[in-house]
């Protein structure tokens, strides 16, 4: 079995509104165990070192949301679809916004990372699953309703040291 433990903090968008997708989540997990559980999000940037601490991550989050000036943040997810990854198995894009890429820009300049690429998305599913599987839980994920227009009101930032299960918001900043 592969090892998907990460390290360092993560910064999270979290949707106002949860319910429904927590929802898919929940449905997607009944129908491919061992699927660990999580909290619906729209990850902003991976890894930050823990080196720093969690009131440093929260001032340089609080001075990126400033610089890039979103208040408020849309964003609308698309239908459901595959990923090729472990924490991409079955997911939803995010249809990026100017805002959304402008936050991003600036929470990797605060951190002084610069990171290839930003695929935006919101995971339904994760796991080491066959394509087929994927896109069987794909189209189960298009068959249930929820929110495709999500307001995002704060940042998390959140210890992902570890797996899934291990994983712990430990503050927010709000937008």
């Amino acid at each position: 079995m592969a090892n998907h433990a990460l390290q360092g903090y993560c910064l999270w968008l979290i949707p106002a509104s949860t319910a429904d997708l927590s929802a898919v989540i929940d449905r997607l997990r009944a129908l491919a165990p061992p699927s660990p559980s999580f909290a619906p999000h729209i990850t902003l940037l991976h890894p930050i070192p823990i080196s720093l601490g969690v009131s440093e991550v929260a001032t340089r989050v609080a001075r990126a949301i400033s610089v890039a000036k979103i208040l408020p943040l849309s964003l609308e997810l698309q239908q459901a679809t595959t990923g090729e990854r472990y924490y991409q198995s079955v997911l939803a894009p995010v249809r990026p916004t100017d805002g959304l890429l402008a936050l991003r820009q600036a929470v990797e300049d605060e951190f002084g990372v610069r990171l290839p690429s930003y695929f935006p998305h919101l995971s339904l599913q994760y796991g080491d699953l066959a394509p087929e599987r994927r896109h069987e839980l794909a189209a189960a994920a298009n068959e249930l309703t929820w929110t495709k227009d999500v307001e995002i009101k704060d940042v998390a930032i959140v210890d992902a040291r570890g797996v899934a299960p291990d994983w712990k918001i430990i503050a927010r900043v709000p937008i």
